[in-house]
């Protein structure tokens, strides 16, 4: 479970802007579709889909990797190693992050989170969720989370592609010019340009 949660609400909107202001330790964006209050952050969606999450600091990031890397689960313990990595070059701005519906429900999650990429680790492509891969890049899906289009890579440890609807998925990723990295040392190198 992760130590970072988003909840998504309805309501109408429109277009998306990033830019921010600060008032009071608060920020807020031009629209208002963007706001931070203390350490929680508020995002409006284009469909009017409140997503909410708590600011991870360093000491909570750390110690999210310090947990993923004593897990038992090999998925936790690359997503700890990839986080690690990604540490390493000063750009690593979340790990974990929970997605929550209104209702409690999950609505997804992001593994790791820079100034301009989200990282999804996955130990192989079996292992790919194309729903939420559609929330992280699809304007038109009503859950869509990704509020300033940070470019998505998949960091995936085993890219053997095992049959026909893996090679379709590697295809899509291509398509959508969503990287898809093997290597620790290429992922720390895309990251750090």
């Amino acid at each position: 479970m992760s130590d970072l949660m988003l909840t998504i609400h309805h309501e109408s909107g429109g277009a998306v802007e990033d830019k921010k202001e600060k008032s009071e330790g608060n920020s807020l964006n031009h629209d208002g579709r963007l706001r931070t209050e203390g350490s929680k952050t508020t995002y409006t969606n284009s469909f009017g889909n409140e997503i909410s999450w708590t600011n991870q600091g360093p000491k909570d990031i750390d110690a999210i990797i310090e947990k993923n890397l004593r897990s038992s689960k090999p998925g936790d313990i690359l997503e700890g190693r990839v986080a690690e990595t990604i540490r390493e070059t000063g750009r690593l701005e979340g790990t974990g992050i929970e997605l929550k519906l209104r209702n409690k429900l999950k609505a997804g999650d992001i593994d790791i989170l820079t100034a301009s990429h989200i990282i999804e680790v996955k130990k192989s492509l079996s292992a790919l969720d194309e729903k939420q891969l559609d929330k992280l890049i699809n304007l038109s899906n009503k859950n869509y989370f990704n509020y300033d289009n940070r470019e998505v890579i998949y960091y995936i440890e085993d890219v053997t592609v095992k049959n026909k609807t893996q090679s379709d998925l590697v295809e899509k990723l291509k398509d959508q010019n969503i990287k898809l990295i093997s290597s620790l040392e290429e992922l720390k190198e895309v990251v750090s340009k």
